[in-house]
């Protein structure tokens, strides 16, 4: 399937959200699908660091809903 990218305004308002979660040490949870080279496509260099610095990626198996159907 295609990925959808983000307008440019949505990709400013996470990179916002991500660098004041960032810099004042905020908790912050992200669920997704895509890896670093996708979220670095989508949303820019800046961001996915920060998402990786403020993140632990744990990988979850089994068979998506989606496919269940």
């Amino acid at each position: 399937s295609e990925s959808v990218q983000p307008t440019d305004y949505i990709a400013t308002l996470i990179g916002a959200i991500i660098s004041h979660r960032h810099l004042h040490n905020k908790i912050t949870l992200i669920t997704t699908n895509k890896n670093y080279i996708q979220i670095t496509g989508m949303f820019g260099q800046a961001t996915s660091q920060r998402i990786a610095e403020l993140t632990k990626a744990i990988t979850m198996g089994g068979k998506m809903i989606r496919d269940l159907k």
